[in-house]
């Protein structure tokens, strides 16, 4: 009886840190396992920042992105393509980049588990407009059925920057495939 006990406060512990998770920025949308079609090198840098004052915050005079600014920068062979926007999804985070920098909800994960949770398969929190214009030069589509996303992800790095926390990586996108 012990024993059962002991497994059930563990799953249901497992239960809540996992909302509270997607409260705080890990889950936008579908998760995808099985990736098909090209692969794109890209290259991310994002304000996941949820703690500091965009007022105090200045580069040589100007403004600091705000929190849910995205980069993204995709290459294939010799075409390279682009896009910076405000994404809700990220703007949302509320455990910083990694999870203890620039949080408000401490979840004490390291950057390659907060990152790997936030991005790797998750379909859903790049605006469709900026999902056509990286693609366009490659002459692909991202679909609801085959949605672009992380299918690797390396090098996860959280970088103070006059106050901000800003989060870059690397990776992989593909297509995200129906198993």
């Amino acid at each position: 009886m012990k024993r059962a006990i002991g497994i059930l406060s563990v799953v249901i512990a497992m239960l809540v840190l996992q909302v509270a998770e997607a409260r705080a920025g890990a889950v936008a949308g579908a998760l995808w396992t099985s990736f098909t079609g090209p692969a794109f090198s890209a290259t991310v840098v994002l304000n996941a920042d949820s703690v500091t004052d965009p007022s105090s915050c200045t580069v040589s005079g100007a403004a600091c992105p705000s929190q849910g600014t995205v980069a993204i920068q995709l290459s294939k062979g010799g075409v390279t393509s682009g896009a910076i926007f405000a994404d809700g999804y990220v703007a949302s985070f509320a455990n910083g980049c990694d999870g203890t920098n620039g949080a408000t909800i401490v979840s004490g994960h390291d950057v390659v588990a907060k990152t790997d949770a936030r991005f790797l398969g998750v379909a859903g929190w790049i605006p469709n407009v900026a999902l056509t214009a990286l693609l366009a030069p490659f002459g692909a589509t991202s679909t609801d059925a085959k949605p672009l996303v992380f299918s690797d992800i390396s090098n996860p790095v959280c970088t103070k920057v006059d106050g901000v926390w800003i989060l870059s990586f690397t990776g992989t996108m593909q297509f995200g495939k129906k198993q």
